[in-house]
């Protein structure tokens, strides 16, 4: 009797496992062979080939200090016929800082300073900082210059094989004068939502009246 015992208990457990890990092991549908929309269904030429990612995000946003501190989980696909040993992420938030490419820009387009071009976060060079970098578990090796974050692989990534980054983050948003890829608006995001979402009623509570003549009951 003890080895049909084992056996319930482990199936039950390996069932456990399964069970905890579904969300994430089974939420990456769009690499189906079902999906027409995936390359590797719709090729435009026999050795065509693309990079996969598949992701997750868990984040905080601070709306008093206006900062957003998070972590992502990604997994990384290559596909191509090369084997990998390092890899790049883009932190845009980096661009408007002292000494960017972007400053370097305006510098070159005598795009007049003023005082008041960085915010308070970005005179400190705050954009996207990486509080931890894992490969597989394994914490590796990175270097950020700007926005180009280059990462060790703990492993070479060869052909065909996935591996998984996760990323510990905070990233902070200013009122700088350069245009950027992400602004902060004029007030907190929970405001500025309630307040667009007022005047987009108001808007068509206005359009439905001009169209139906309706004066009492849209009141």
């Amino acid at each position: 009797m003890r080895k049909p015992i084992f056996a319930i208990v482990l199936m039950l457990l390996l069932n456990s496992l399964s069970a905890q890990l579904l969300p994430w092991a089974k939420g990456n549908t769009y690499r189906s062979a079902d999906n027409p929309m995936y390359w590797k269904n719709k090729k435009p030429y026999e050795d065509y080939w693309q990079q996969d990612v598949y992701y997750q995000i868990k984040a905080d946003l601070n709306d008093a200090e206006e900062t957003v501190t998070g972590e992502l989980r990604l997994v990384y696909y290559n596909n191509s016929p090369h084997t990998l040993n390092e890899a790049y992420f883009h932190l845009y938030q980096n661009a408007v800082q002292p000494g960017s490419l972007v400053d370097e820009l305006y510098n070159k387009n005598k795009t007049p300073h003023t005082p008041h071009i960085f915010g308070p976060y970005e005179k400190e060079k705050k954009g996207t900082e990486i509080l931890a970098l894992q490969v597989n578990g394994t914490a590796v090796d990175y270097n950020i210059d700007y926005t180009v974050l280059k990462a060790a692989l703990n492993k070479p990534l060869t052909s065909g094989d996935s591996c998984v980054f996760s990323i510990r983050f905070k990233t902070y948003f200013d009122r700088g004068t350069i245009r950027r890829r992400m602004k902060k608006p004029p007030q907190p995001l929970h405001q500025r939502s309630h307040r667009y979402a007022a005047k987009s009623r108001n808007r068509l509570s206005r359009r439905f009246k001009a169209k139906t003549g309706c004066q009492e009951l849209c009141r």
